[in-house]
């Protein structure tokens, strides 16, 4: 362990600021509670010596939507429990939708890690970190519904205390986030890539969309369904100081290139409005647009 951790900081001193104490620890290869807490202790005394601001994370919890499959509370109480707290500045989360589309599914069991950390008084200040997220694996590929994906979690997150949410990955060749594909390759339903460069998938530019969104914008209004309903909004402030409005329709899905919409009714104050599709601009008609599972951006 000593020597790990002393290489990878005299490798790259300064340059690596955050340090995760073992990947997935409920999940894969297994490591014991009793193995963690001696790491977790270890880590903290080395790391510190050498880098004192150095950010020293818990090991990663893979959370999804079927975590009846993928438990993390029994090792995190145990961990907490055996006075993990003290050697950590912070909490470290993967999370998948297992077979849900929805972006919205995964947080009852961020909401279920959140409680477990107050419950084991676990500072409500110490950040809780996203270090690897996408659709995972058991999509279908669809490549709207990824898009819908992309750009609903990205709000969501940020919108319920992630402070830092890392997508997993670019440049997948198992199909697992993937935004960018090499030559030869398939993506978006059955595209072929014929740049030499490679291409860049749907979701990328409702990634970059998203992005654009979001840099630089306040979260004025946190996202939430209106009611009960499917439909869900998010308030941005961007960096023009104009307000903004994001939604969506859950209960709304794509298929081969067709999404359903339903019909909703814009607040006066908002007269434009953008896709995560592109940068182009639309006018509001009549009061109304059409919403579905890819959100738009409603501007004065």
């Amino acid at each position: 362990m000593t020597g790990v951790v002393n290489h990878a900081l005299n490798k790259a001193p300064g340059v690596i600021h955050y340090y995760e104490i073992w990947n997935e620890a409920n999940l894969h290869p297994p490591v014991t509670v009793s193995d963690a807490l001696v790491m977790t202790k270890d880590a903290n005394a080395i790391i510190r010596a050498l880098d004192p601001t150095a950010m020293i994370m818990g090991p990663s919890m893979y959370i999804a939507d079927d975590s009846g499959t993928f438990n993390f509370q029994p090792f995190m109480n145990s961990y907490l429990q055996g006075g993990a707290d003290q050697y950590l500045d912070g909490y470290d989360v993967h999370t998948y939708p297992g077979g849900n589309y929805a972006a919205e599914a995964i947080l009852q069991n961020l909401n279920e890690f959140k409680t477990l950390l107050a419950n084991n008084g676990v500072s409500a200040s110490k950040p809780i970190l996203d270090s690897e997220f996408s659709w995972g694996q058991t999509w279908s590929n669809d490549p709207d519904m990824r898009k819908a994906f992309t750009a609903r979690s990205f709000l969501i997150y940020w919108a319920n205390g992630l402070q830092r949410a890392y997508w997993y990955k670019y440049d997948s060749t198992g199909d697992v986030g993937e935004l960018w594909v090499a030559k030869g390759q398939q993506y978006d339903n059955g595209l072929t890539c014929n740049t030499k460069g490679g291409c860049f998938t749907g979701p990328y530019y409702a990634y970059q969309q998203v992005a654009n969104w979001m840099i630089g914008s306040l979260m004025t209004q946190a996202c939430k369904p209106l009611g009960a309903g499917a439909v869900w909004t998010c308030g941005l402030l961007n960096s023009n100081h104009v307000q903004t409005l994001a939604v969506w329709d859950t209960s709304k899905s794509c298929s081969n290139g067709s999404c359903t919409t339903s019909n909703y009714t814009v607040p006066s104050q908002f007269q434009f409005y953008m896709t995560v599709d592109s940068s182009a601009v639309y006018p509001v008609q009549n009061g109304v647009v059409q919403i579905g599972a890819k959100p738009i951006l409603l501007m004065p």
